[in-house]
């Protein structure tokens, strides 16, 4: 029963991935989106299949466009790259990372061996998420962050606080 929960776990978080990067393409209109919606039909096509006898087969399939995905994600994430914004380098750094386990599933046909994948590719896109938010928080401390009006989103948002303790101004702070 949990391999199975797993398995329909995996299934959504796949598709979630892909729908997540075709998000992002849409405001482009180019080869990202419409290959990225073709990895959505197949997988959605895939996964209606009604006859049981042939789970194993779909299972097998819908890992393999997952799997497609993943390298067309990394591949389009080098292609731009520098100029990608920060959420497209996410997608790229959790493909590569989940690229190892999906290769797994696509070739191991036991289902502990495929839930064994699972969990692996799911604590990998764990720690991606824990490095972005490392990465993201170590990049923000600087000095134009938090005390440059002019270049700063966070200016008004982290002062207004200061008023709490008594700092009327942003020149208390240098008393």
């Amino acid at each position: 029963e949990d391999i199975a929960a797993a398995a329909y776990h995996y299934t959504i978080f796949s598709l979630l991935f892909m729908i997540g990067f075709m998000i992002h393409c849409r405001k482009y209109y180019d080869k990202n989106l419409l290959l990225t919606m073709a990895h959505i039909f197949v997988f959605i096509i895939s996964s209606s299949e009604p006859d049981q006898q042939h789970q194993q087969d779909r299972h097998r399939f819908q890992d393999a466009t997952f799997l497609s995905f993943l390298v067309f994600c990394i591949y389009s994430t080098i292609e731009s790259s520098p100029y990608n914004a920060n959420h497209h380098n996410v997608m790229g750094f959790a493909s590569l990372l989940l690229l190892p386990q999906q290769i797994r599933r696509v070739f191991q046909s036991s289902a502990a061996y495929r839930h064994q994948a699972t969990v692996d590719a799911l604590n990998a896109l764990r720690w991606a998420i824990v490095i972005m938010y490392f990465m993201a928080g170590f990049h923000k401390i600087n000095d134009d962050f938090l005390f440059d009006i002019e270049v700063s989103c966070a200016f008004d948002m982290f002062w207004k606080y200061w008023l709490l303790f008594g700092l009327e101004e942003y020149e208390d702070l240098a008393k």
